[in-house]
């Protein structure tokens, strides 16, 4: 007997811990609806408005019974106001639990006229019991209209006292829009980007093309001074760049070191530059030009190459000076390719002016290379100051004369000393000074135009031949 006692005591308490796990699973599932569910809609602006007018602060379990939904009975159809829901009654059917009100054929008693009339001119909403579920509270606020009803012209025409207002039906709701077919813009097409414009390729040759700029002054004798073998000493090679004027035109030995450094700044000087061109003289091998010296017994591609390789040793030159070349200058075979190739090239050719009988200055014209002719060495082989004096006072006589004149000079420290000098008082006896390039007939300058005539002679004349 104990024992059946026992047994059932346990079996209650079994029951009793099931009750509460199922009242907590209860409480736990309502309050995840509760979570879950969607938060409720905004309300209409006029019961927010009334709502404001009722009292200050909102119950959000208010409803308003005036825009509560109405069921359309036979009766209404019929042409009978139908009598409105209570709030209850309205919970009742949502929740389908049968009210506590006896149900039946007969309709509620309807309130009486005068709390229907201060019910509408308080403007009151009633509230939904607290004991609502969650549930039932937004489903009776979704359920409220958000279009407010339009009374009927019945209604309107009624006297504020009517207990028995005309139901109103929802509005229909208004008909989507139709869709629309969006509208396509066409793509719009970039301007093609301007395209930089092309340079201009410069067809002059080169020795006008890294020609100075200079103006000379028409109609006065001028007069241009070529310094050569430079490069091979610096002190020598500096002190010309920097004591002599820029007008005097310095021509580098292919041997030297630092060509290209020494040319540079010989032209950051304002100076033309050119390159001296080894040729094969009379006593070779006695007196040796160097490994770059062009030679008679030698086959002409292999003079060209050697012509190439001192050519190309430097750049931004205007020509070549010959160094030596009493043979070579004087056989016609020998030098026709090189006078041909210098023509191509564009470059200028000063003969040094030791033979007469020099080739060149017959094969020029018909190659078109501009070539000129030294007319006195200042120096030579006796460097002293009366030597260069007195070649310096010829070269002024020449220049009277004919109106040009070209003078040979190396770079010994006497020379560079009595060159600067005699060019400081050159301009005061009516003699300009000019660069190489402007010795040659019907030159191009690069910047502007140098005034000097145009003949209509070859540009191969000698400055000796120029009248």
């Amino acid at each position: 007997m104990a024992a059946k006692e026992k047994a059932q005591g346990s079996w209650g308490r079994r029951l009793l811990m099931a009750a509460w796990l199922l009242l907590i699973v209860t409480l736990g599932v309502a309050a995840l609806l509760a979570y879950i569910l969607p938060p409720l809609g905004p309300l209409p602006p006029e019961r927010v408005a009334a709502s404001d007018t009722a009292r200050p602060s909102h119950n959000i379990g208010a409803v308003d019974s005036q825009h509560l939904p109405v069921p359309v009975s036979p009766d209404s159809q019929s042409g009978a106001a139908p009598a409105d829901l209570s709030t209850s009654e309205l919970s009742d059917q949502l929740s389908g639990t049968p009210s506590s009100e006896p149900s039946g054929d007969a309709a509620p008693d309807a309130p009486p006229p005068d709390s229907v009339e201060a019910e509408a001119d308080t403007g009151m909403i009633p509230e939904v019991p607290p004991t609502a579920p969650p549930l039932i509270e937004q489903t009776i606020r979704s359920a409220a209209p958000t279009v407010p009803a339009t009374p009927t012209a019945e209604a309107q025409a009624s006297p504020k006292g009517d207990a028995t207002p005309t139901a109103v039906l929802p509005a229909a709701p208004a008909a989507p829009p139709s869709p629309t077919t969006p509208s396509i813009t066409p793509p719009i097409t970039p301007p093609p980007a301007p395209q930089a414009a092309k340079p201009e390729v410069d067809l002059r040759p080169l020795w006008q093309r890294y020609a100075q700029p200079f103006r000379p002054q028409p109609g006065k004798p001028k007069i241009a001074i070529v310094v050569y073998s430079l490069g091979l000493s610096n002190n020598a090679t500096e002190e010309a760049i920097r004591q002599l004027p820029n007008a005097v035109t310095l021509s580098f030995s292919p041997y030297a070191r630092k060509l290209q450094a020494w040319v540079s700044l010989a032209r950051a000087r304002a100076h033309e530059a050119m390159i001296d061109l080894p040729l094969e003289p009379v006593n070779y091998p006695a007196s040796d030009p160097g490994y770059f010296a062009l030679l008679t017994g030698n086959s002409t591609d292999e003079n060209l190459q050697r012509l190439a390789q001192v050519v190309d040793s430097s750049s931004a030159i205007v020509g070549l000076t010959a160094f030596m070349g009493s043979r070579f200058s004087t056989s016609e075979p020998a030098m026709a390719p090189i006078v041909k190739t210098l023509a191509d090239r564009g470059l200028l050719y000063l003969d040094n002016g030791q033979v007469a009988n020099t080739v060149a200055k017959d094969l020029a014209p018909g190659y078109g290379l501009a070539f000129l002719t030294t007319d006195r060495i200042l120096d030579g082989s006796s460097a002293d100051r009366l030597t260069i004096d007195a070649r310096l006072a010829q070269l002024e006589r020449l220049a009277l004369t004919r109106g040009k004149a070209i003078g040979l000079a190396r770079p010994f420290p006497v020379t560079i000393e009595r060159l600067r000098v005699w060019s400081k008082t050159l301009e005061s006896r009516g003699i300009q000074l000019v660069p190489i390039t402007r010795m040659v007939p019907l030159f191009q300058a690069p910047a502007q135009n140098d005034g000097d005539p145009k003949p209509d002679n070859a540009a191969t004349q000698s400055a000796g031949d120029l009248g």
